[in-house]
């Protein structure tokens, strides 16, 4: 009996799998090369067969088109990857390989891989590291975030057996400061935007930004919905999940439906706006203001304003556009605690120039930052 059990024993360790004691560095299977076209954030890319799933290279992910980023710690021995804008590079042409051709090995590695906050496995392909899309995609009932559409790993794939393609998408941010209203401020405090008309706050100044540690800390790469709030109400606009940057930073990867959002905050913009001699009555009020510079278009009065009751730290100095048919912008601001020049001259049609300064130039000698600016390009 003892005889017997010491064969079956040899017999299992004979059929083990090499790759549980294999050393780093050494071949523990072979990458085929496959037919199956992968398209990853709708552009296609290369991939490779790896025990019968579709692979593609994580370095190559954050190559600007696919919608990633990718660092890596050699310290940790882990290569972290997370997912940021999808640029749709356009048309990007792969060729299909042909089936079940042995292009390669995998490599035994000690290198981790973090996939939007979560380990996944990771295969050694000679210096580069793959990932397979059937494990990002894949539903396991383990993450909230399914409930949304998305894997543990912020992914979901499809199978189109006809054309014999896989397709990989991710939660990647559709974020971008011009499908914003220029006119209009918002601010994003946890998961909720709200928004107002302020003509005196800088035009086109994005979205401003701030996360609650102490809401976020253990719901990382978690998806909630985003909503606006106007007086008092809250509608859904989105979808957003927070995550640390390289630098332990918190910050959120948004998904906006800016046709809803736009056609809600458009409403806070009054129907009358500020007549052209309000505002120059207030500007113009000393107590209050100082005019340091001030030009005169066809359809315009462009000023630099210092802002007596701001402190001098706080860009006290604004560059400030009064359409004479209402309503004025803030095209810029700066602080007179670090520039003492400024200038406003007319370049042209409802165009000038502005100037302000002086900082130092690229050989030490002191010069001015100049923008021209096309008045008619604002919405009042």
């Amino acid at each position: 009996m003892k005889k017997l059990l010491g064969i079956i024993i040899l017999i299992l360790l004979a059929h083990a799998p090499t790759s549980a004691y294999a050393a780093v560095g050494d071949a523990v299977g072979a990458i085929y090369s496959t037919d199956i076209l992968a398209v990853v954030n709708g552009v296609p890319m290369q991939s490779y067969n790896i025990g019968g799933r579709t692979a593609v290279i994580a370095e190559e992910l954050s190559a600007g088109m696919y919608g990633f980023n990718h660092t890596y710690n050699d310290n940790e021995r882990t290569l972290y990857l997370q997912s940021g804008f999808n640029t749709n590079a356009g048309n990007v042409i792969v060729e299909r390989g042909e089936v079940g051709e042995i292009i390669g090995n995998i490599y035994e590695t000690d290198i981790k891989v973090i996939f939007n906050g979560r380990e996944i496995p990771g295969y050694n392909i000679g210096g580069r590291t793959a990932v397979v899309i059937e494990d990002l995609g894949t539903m396991d009932n383990s993450s909230p975030n399914e409930q949304y559409g998305y894997s543990k790993y912020l992914c979901n794939f499809t199978w189109d057996n006809g054309t014999r393609t896989v397709t990989l998408n991710s939660f990647t941010s559709n974020y971008s400061y011009d499908k914003l209203l220029h006119y209009i401020t918002y601010t994003l405090s946890d998961n909720v935007i709200t928004a107002a008309y302020l003509p005196d706050n800088m035009y086109a100044s994005g979205m401003n930004v701030s996360l609650s540690e102490e809401a976020y800390k253990n719901k990382l790469y978690q998806i909630e919905p985003l909503y606006l709030r106007i007086n008092g109400s809250s509608t859904e606009v989105g979808l957003m999940y927070p995550y640390l940057t390289d630098e332990n930073n918190l910050e959120c990867c948004t998904y906006i439906d800016f046709e809803t959002l736009n056609s809600l905050t458009a409403s806070l913009k009054p129907s009358e706006l500020i007549p052209y001699s309000e505002t120059m009555s207030r500007f113009e009020n000393a107590e209050e203001y100082s005019i340091l510079s001030r030009c005169e278009t066809e359809n315009y009065t462009v000023m630099f304003v210092q802002f007596k009751n701001k402190p001098s730290d706080a860009d006290d100095v604004h560059l400030v556009s009064v359409r004479r048919d209402g309503g004025y912008v803030t095209m810029t601001a700066v602080s007179s605690e670090y520039y003492t020049v400024f200038k406003t001259e007319k370049t042209g049609f409802d165009k000038v120039k502005a100037s302000y300064g002086p900082t130092a130039g690229p050989h030490g000698e002191k010069v001015n930052f100049n923008t021209e600016f096309d008045l008619n390009m604002f919405q009042y």
